[in-house]
């Protein structure tokens, strides 16, 4: 018997004849630490058991560690380790925006310049 499904994300069709590690997510998304991770599987959870199982996409999740990190990694990220159909999205704590962003005489304009420069068209979020 053959089964036709229609709006199936890529992750998932090709999962089907390769191992997770072999495929692409069509979601990954970047956080700062063990607390975000446990925050987002949990959503991540919750839209599986909202969502048809062959229809639901592939979300990866990726501790990255400190803000700077996530920073760092979300630009060199989009620039060449992922394909241009994975969404990246970068999330951060809201620290960075009320204690890191608004205070660049402390030695972090570099970074909060890197920011500024890529949050206009990057899917980093503050929460």
């Amino acid at each position: 018997m053959i089964n036709i499904i229609y709006k199936c994300p890529p992750a998932k069709a090709i999962g089907a004849i390769g191992m997770r590690e072999d495929t692409n997510p069509d979601i990954i998304i970047l956080v700062e630490d063990s607390v975000a991770t446990s925050l987002f599987f949990a959503l991540k959870q919750r839209y599986i058991t909202l969502q048809n199982e062959v229809n639901y996409l592939d979300i990866r999740i990726l501790e990255i560690g400190g803000f700077q990190n996530v920073i760092h990694f979300y630009i060199e990220a989009n620039s060449y380790i992922f394909y241009d159909n994975i969404y990246v999205a970068a999330f951060m704590d809201k620290d960075v925006e009320t204690d890191i962003i608004p205070y660049p005489q402390y030695g972090n304009q570099t970074l909060i310049s890197q920011y500024n420069d890529n949050s206009s068209y990057c899917n980093a979020w503050i929460f």
